[in-house]
């Protein structure tokens, strides 16, 4: 196996960016999801601060949350409202979530049930977090399925005594149909309100939700597009490209099926990972033709899977353009090529850091009213002013 073969893949940290809001402060926040393997520490241990051991910069903001679609489809939330104090306390969070319930298609028969609990318990936390008279800032997790329930939610929380709200459950939802639950909220609550939307920050939506009165947003997209995504999964300012594949022999679940094809020794399947690889490096390094790299991608290829499409194409169109060495994030410049690579976990992920790094970038964009290339291909058409009232830290 070559020696270059996991170069910079070591630990990798934040996997998600949340609350993206200025771009001149570049605050942001990196939640660590609560899993259920995650024990309560003892009430005599050091807290640990999420934002140092994340690496984040020491002035960002770091917001913490229950994952509600870890547990979507039980009955019930497996945390109550004193463990998520407990959580974002000792973990040194500036923002935490009330326990919510997602309600979505799957689960329409418990809807009115989820509605009322996420009500209920956005209530209990919020009187919780006054009486023990906590330093880091509440904020009410409203679920629902139609722009009235959603409305009605807000205003509750609201009269609560909120300032602060984010809008769970719409990642599958058209934007028309989240403007449209965004008017009838901000019919509803004051403009001091802040809004936050969970999992929704497509960049052809976003001077829209500023008109309405969102002031943040987060998403996974552009990070899981590295790893989930077959022709567009290396994003860049230009447009998006496709990572070369080359899963690792005998590790990947699609390599493992070379197996299957009795011409295959073992011998020859690593024959021709090695080749694959040593041809993009060498490619990279200007030592190798456009052909042969191409030739020697398709035929390790061809035995991994039958089901994807033809990719040949795809290979030489970021072969061609050699975007590594046009993009400025500190990834690109210290790995080349190699961010290219469809390969590893962290292989990918660090892909994936690439495109977040390439959506804050286009995010900056979009605040001042320019036009960005999407994931898709396609440029965005605002034709609107520029928006200086997004993700705006309203003199915090």
């Amino acid at each position: 196996m070559s020696t270059r073969e996991d170069a910079g893949t070591g630990p990798t940290k934040c996997t998600r960016t949340r609350c993206i809001r200025s771009p001149t402060t570049t605050a942001f926040s990196c939640p660590v999801r609560w899993q259920r393997r995650v024990k309560k520490r003892s009430s005599g241990s050091t807290p640990w601060a999420c934002t140092g051991s994340c690496g984040c910069r020491a002035s960002s903001r770091s917001w913490g949350d229950c994952g509600a679609f870890d547990y979507i489809m039980e009955e019930t939330p497996p945390y109550s409202t004193e463990d998520v104090l407990d959580y974002y306390t000792r973990l040194d969070f500036d923002m935490g979530v009330s326990v919510d319930h997602l309600i979505v298609t799957a689960t329409e028969a418990q809807k009115q049930f989820r509605y009322d609990l996420t009500i209920h318990n956005a209530e209990d936390f919020l009187k919780q977090h006054r009486a023990a008279g906590l330093k880091w800032e509440p904020i009410g997790s409203v679920q629902g399925w139609d722009p009235k329930s959603y409305a009605e939610a807000a205003r509750q929380y609201v009269a609560m005594g909120y300032k602060r709200i984010a809008l769970g459950g719409l990642v599958r939802t058209r934007n028309g149909g989240i403007f449209d639950i965004l008017e009838e909220i901000r019919g509803t609550i004051p403009e001091s309100t802040d809004i936050h939307i969970f999992g929704v920050a497509r960049l052809d939506a976003l001077p829209v939700f500023s008109s309405l009165g969102v002031t943040s947003v987060d998403s996974a997209s552009s990070l899981r597009m590295a790893w989930m995504r077959t022709t567009n999964s290396y994003l860049t300012e230009e447009g998006p490209y496709a990572a070369l594949r080359i899963p690792e022999a005998g590790k990947s679940f699609r390599a493992k099926r070379m197996r299957e094809h009795p011409e295959l020794s073992e011998s020859r399947i690593q024959e021709l990972e090695r080749n694959a690889l040593d041809s993009v490096r060498a490619y990279g390094d200007r030592g190798c033709s456009l052909d042969t790299c191409v030739e020697a991608l398709l035929e390790y290829d061809q035995y991994v899977t039958s089901e994807r499409i033809d990719m040949e194409s795809h290979y030489r169109h970021t072969l061609e353009q050699r975007p590594w060495e046009r993009c400025t994030c500190a990834v690109c410049q210290k790995w080349g090529i190699e961010v290219a690579i469809f390969r590893g976990n962290n292989r990918n992920r660090r892909r994936g850091f690439h495109n977040t790094c390439i959506y804050y970038r286009q995010l900056q964009d979009v605040l001042q009213g320019k036009d960005v290339m999407l994931p898709n291909g396609k440029m965005t058409d605002y034709a609107c002013p520029k928006q200086p009232l997004l993700f705006d830290d309203r003199g915090e």
